[in-house]
């Protein structure tokens, strides 16, 4: 049913006192679990991203914009990979519009492209306003 890894996890959660029910699943792998079993001892609500249609990555990505406040519904989306949600989280970090980007069609290098280029445009941005409302 389960592995040895799996079995760490669990173990580990019931050790820090977390409710283990949200990842105690043989269909999540451990690293699925250990993303799941992190959000719950920092209080993240983790029923956005205990799903088995996430791999452990995508979790990760998803626990980091929670940790920070954001709105992952925007990628909370397993049609995205690992590295769309990275590039969409970063944005949404510096307030930059993703919705340009932010399409699960776009292939990842066409989506880092795209989201750096408009995570650049913000900070000059950023910069020329902070110029401007410093008398320069």
């Amino acid at each position: 049913m389960f592995n040895e890894n799996q079995l760490k996890q669990i173990e580990l959660g019931i050790i820090a006192g977390v409710d283990v029910s949200w990842y105690a699943k043989p269909e999540f792998c451990w690293e699925q679990m250990a993303e799941i079993r992190f959000g719950l001892l920092t209080g993240i609500n983790v029923s956005v991203y205990a799903k088995p249609e996430f791999d452990w990555a995508q979790m990760r990505q998803i626990r980091w914009g929670l940790a920070q406040g954001l709105d992952v519904s925007i990628y909370a989306n397993p049609e995205f990979d690992e590295e769309q949600m990275a590039q969409i989280r970063l944005g949404l970090e510096m307030g930059v519009d993703v919705s340009i980007y932010a399409k699960p069609k776009l292939v990842g290098n066409r989506c880092w492209i795209l989201g750096r280029g408009w995570r650049r445009i913000k900070i000059m941005f950023n910069g020329i306003q902070f110029l401007l409302d410093n008398g320069f």
